[in-house]
């Protein structure tokens, strides 16, 4: 949403503020919410339990996540922006994608009325998942010149990377 320009740049603890009340909000849903974060098979990934902790899933957190971010940071005055109406094309890379396991995407928080002049905002996220096959973790991947992500390299093309942060 920074990247986009949808919320004003801010500390990283501001960001880290945001993501804790977010869990917060989702832990506190009532049980039978299909919202509240769940522990899931890591293989099969069905439901095992209820875990306050447990990863989020882009297809059913995506468009509660963002709308939730858009009233936080709106509430601090750091909204300076909008999704637009075809909303947000979620894409989730992770180490298992292949021709048999695509990248996962999904779109989210489309308008009813949708202006057809007007491009998705396309978000390029990548799910590490540690040694295990469930996710633990988004990286957003954004796009930086070959000479900014390496000071010894030539070559003025693009490269996909992930930023470090952990934010959740």
């Amino acid at each position: 949403m920074l990247e986009h320009k949808v919320i004003a740049s801010c500390h990283e603890n501001d960001r880290q503020a945001a993501c804790a009340a977010l869990r917060e909000e989702l832990t506190n849903l009532p049980q039978e919410s299909p919202l509240r974060p769940m522990q899931r098979d890591p293989v099969i990934s069905c439901p095992l339990a209820l875990d306050d902790r447990a990863f989020l899933q882009s297809d059913v957190h995506g468009e509660y996540i963002l709308k939730f971010f858009l009233r936080y940071f709106g509430a601090r005055g750091l909204l300076i922006g909008h999704l637009p109406s075809k909303g947000v094309h979620l894409s989730v890379c992770s180490r298992f994608d292949s021709d048999v396991l695509p990248v996962e995407s999904t779109h989210v928080c489309q308008a009813e009325v949708v202006d057809v002049d007007e491009e998705p905002l396309y978000f390029k996220l990548f799910n590490r998942t540690g040694d295990g096959v469930s996710g633990y973790h988004y990286d957003p991947i954004t796009m930086t010149r070959r000479e900014a992500a390496s000071s010894s390299s030539r070559c003025s093309s693009l490269t996909a990377h992930s930023a470090v942060r952990n934010l959740d």
